[in-house]
């Protein structure tokens, strides 16, 4: 299947382009010349954090210690000219060692590269998508930092950021409309709810701009220190919408 062929090799570019310990190493790949693809990569034991959500939500030290290492990657994928476009619960790996990998670039956007592996459809899962990206617009890192901040969103509350009856009104909601608050589904503070509010606003522009950006705010906010200039960007956002009836379920 030449489009199986093209994914395995986007990864192996990819793998070699980001200088990361929470990129999965590459050790051995074939050439194009070579008849038989291989690639051989370290091996990991361990859980994707899709996984480990199914005990419920996943903070504290342990989310803090995600977000540090998935934002290493955003801004190692950066330098590379690399946007995953697919960050999620279930691309993410916790291994035994208890180190973080991201995994499957295989839909990732390389350099000046437009191909998207999916002829025309939509590149990434809805839930996690960032509003330009929902829109079919050129995406930058912001979109995979938006990203993280869903997986964020998901990890507090236990739910994903929008639940919608198909594709198209979920698409929708990504584009439009802010998630309900997280703090209505247990013990949020405001400051989380701020970062999150940054985290998750619908310009890129007003986004945390780097990775390094966002794990510091994060950090802050799990020690209630959020830096004053981040808590009055929240303010001046699209406000978060208000739990009306009853909380949606999560989904993967």
């Amino acid at each position: 299947d030449p489009r199986q062929v093209e994914r395995f090799l986007r990864e192996v570019r990819i793998a070699g382009a980001i200088a990361s310990p929470h990129v999965v190493e590459v050790l051995e790949a074939s050439t194009p010349d070579d008849p038989l693809p291989f690639l051989a990569m370290e091996r990991l034991r361990g859980q994707t954090l899709g996984e480990l959500l199914r005990a419920g939500p996943y903070t504290g030290p342990r989310l803090t210690a995600l977000v540090t290492a998935i934002a290493e990657v955003v801004d190692g994928a950066r330098a590379a000219g690399v946007v995953h476009r697919d960050l999620k619960p279930h691309n993410l790996f916790l291994t035994d060692a208890g180190a973080w990998k991201v995994l499957d670039f295989g839909v990732a956007l390389l350099g000046a590269s437009t191909s998207t592996l999916t002829h025309g459809a939509a590149v990434g899962t809805p839930a996690y998508m960032a509003p330009e990206q929902a829109r079919g617009e050129p995406v930058d890192h912001r979109a995979d930092l938006y990203a993280l901040g869903a997986v964020i969103y998901r990890c507090l509350t236990g739910r994903v950021p929008f639940v919608a009856r198909d594709t198209p009104a979920l698409l929708y909601a990504v584009v439009h409309i802010m998630p309900l608050r997280p703090s209505a589904f247990g013990a949020i503070t405001p400051e989380l709810d701020a970062f999150l509010q940054v985290a998750l606003a619908k310009s890129r522009d007003v986004r945390f701009q780097t990775g390094a950006e966002l794990a510091s705010a994060f950090t802050a906010a799990m020690a209630h220190t959020l830096p004053e200039p981040v808590q009055r960007r929240a303010r001046r956002l699209l406000r978060w919408t208000e739990p009306d009836l009853v909380a949606q379920p999560a989904s993967h």
